[in-house]
């Protein structure tokens, strides 16, 4: 079992993303907000953070950044849409700024299952 920090600001997202987590056996911690993202990253000790990248107050690309500068060991899977730019080219940036992982949405929760298997394969 694996704890991760799962930050969509979309409810029905995150919810969805939640449950399948759970279900495969993940200590799941999820947030709205990439302010309180990064709050919690400050004080608990996450495997896998899967975020989100455009969100209304801090962006994933912002949290990728400050995982990254603070040297902390937890694996990260970028999720974007893209919105208006197209997803492509945030994930691409995620991808160069740290993220272990990127999926374009919409994501089935078996890709993210699988997504985050792959990762905590190699925290064992």
């Amino acid at each position: 079992m694996s704890r991760v920090l799962l930050v969509d600001d979309d409810d029905q997202v995150r919810s969805l993303f939640a449950m399948a987590l759970s279900k495969d056996g993940h200590a799941v911690t999820d947030t709205e907000s990439g302010t309180e993202a990064l709050e919690l990253l400050a004080h608990e000790a996450f495997d896998i953070l899967v975020t989100d990248l455009i969100m209304p107050d801090t962006e994933g690309i912002e949290i990728i950044m400050r995982v990254r500068e603070l040297s902390l060991p937890t694996k990260i899977i970028a999720i974007s849409g893209g919105g208006s730019v197209g997803g492509s080219t945030y994930l691409d940036t995620a991808k160069r700024l740290g993220a272990d992982l990127t999926l374009k949405k919409p994501v089935p929760g078996s890709r993210l299952i699988e997504a985050v298997r792959v990762l905590t394969a190699g925290l064992t």
